[in-house]
């Protein structure tokens, strides 16, 4: 039996990076560029080994910094998360966050969300 990858492995293989020193694969700083972000919930409760681990929101910007740093949605999610982003050219940020969207379905994102009846 094959256990899933951890998403942390996965985002940072695809060029994702994190400020948070807690997570092995971390960066120094937010860029002042522009680029995608999510907020990644990982539950510290292991069942058979595998964590599980939910994107709570997906967002893009202009100014990665600013916008992480003034989120508005941050302190209404009532757990800890992570921060994760990925610098890239602005034209690209808006195709990419409804493919992120409706690939995670996040709880606290509203627009382009998948419909579940």
């Amino acid at each position: 039996m094959t256990l899933p990858r951890c998403m942390q492995t996965d985002l940072y293989d695809l060029g994702w990076r994190t400020p948070d020193t807690y997570v092995s694969k971390f960066c120094e700083r937010i860029p002042k560029k522009s680029g995608l972000y999510l907020f990644l919930h990982t539950d510290g409760n292991y069942f058979d080994g595998i964590t599980k681990q939910l994107v709570m929101y997906v967002g893009r910007s202009k100014n990665l910094y600013n916008r992480i740093r003034t989120h508005d949605v941050l302190p209404k999610i009532p757990v800890y998360t992570q921060t994760w982003f990925l610098p890239l050219d602005y034209d690209m940020t808006r195709f990419q966050e409804i493919r992120h969207i409706r690939k995670y379905n996040p709880p606290y994102n509203v627009i382009h969300k998948k419909v579940v009846f």
